[in-house]
């Protein structure tokens, strides 16, 4: 089960009015709110748990990182997947996390889940031999991109400013989808020649894929539900990942798993 709706009125930005949710950590079963970054692993890993467990659903709402972070400041969600990239560190969520649920008393553990691989979605064959960055302010190449708070926006702003290279010189550069699945879909459509995206979408889609970078894709979890009994079968999962589910990860392409459930930080 999943939704693609806003977290909060101070997401207003980046989503629209938020799902009404009631986190219940009392009950042994329910429904897991995951906010934030879309990846299909993690709605792998919903499909796994809920078979495991049918009185349990992970639902999730795609509101791009920061939106999860929000979401988990407001209390609206259990959990929320993020790849928020810190320009001075080069290191994943921590510097976000400090700056945004830190100040307010909220404390959080930080999971590792997988790494992706990001690239240019391009249409089968490459029609016109888009090979990197520098390509997307050609004339005759139209972009799509993702929200604004979006973590693959965030690290796609960050490769631009370093390769010298202004948004507003790229076609389609404010036209914006709310997953890779989306980007994915607009340029198998036509709609734009390229997108930035995970690899895994652009093989779903028959499209070709130029790989540029690596990153790592977490999991941001409030201690109180760290330590609650709802979330305790989705973690006892995320630590012992069940084979046939990194089978299935594996055979998405471009991910890493070899962090998947270990505590990065606790915040």
């Amino acid at each position: 089960m999943r939704i693609n709706r806003g977290a909060g009125a101070a997401l207003a930005q980046l989503g629209d009015a938020p799902p009404t949710v009631t986190i219940n950590e009392d009950a042994p079963t329910g429904t897991i709110y995951a906010f934030g970054s879309h990846d299909i692993t993690l709605d792998l890993l919903g499909d796994q748990l809920h078979a495991a467990h049918p009185g349990l659903a992970l639902v999730s709402a795609h509101v791009g990182s920061l939106g999860g972070l929000l979401a988990l400041q407001q209390r609206q969600a259990h959990l929320a997947g993020a790849h928020l990239l810190d320009e001075e560190t080069g290191d994943y969520n921590v510097a976000h996390i400090q700056r945004l649920l830190t100040p307010g008393g909220l404390r959080v553990v930080l999971f590792g889940f997988v790494t992706r691989t990001q690239g240019l979605l391009i249409r089968r064959n490459n029609p016109k031999g888009i090979g990197g960055l520098a390509d997307l302010v050609r004339d005759d190449v139209t972009f799509v991109n993702r929200q604004r708070g979006a973590g693959t926006r965030v690290l796609l702003d960050h490769h631009l400013a370093h390769a010298g290279i202004a948004g507003a010189d790229i076609a389609g550069y404010e036209r914006d989808e709310r997953s890779h699945l989306g980007v994915a879909t607009a340029v198998a459509s036509g709609r734009a020649d390229c997108g930035l995206g995970i690899q895994a979408s652009a093989q779903g889609h028959d499209l070709d894929f130029v790989p540029l970078f690596e990153e790592r894709y977490d999991l941001v979890v409030p201690t109180e539900h760290v330590e609650g009994r709802l979330l305790a079968p989705f973690l006892a999962m995320l630590r012992r990942p069940p084979a046939d589910f990194l089978r299935r990860v594996a055979v998405l392409g471009g991910y890493g798993t070899a962090r998947m459930g270990e505590v990065i930080a606790e915040l």
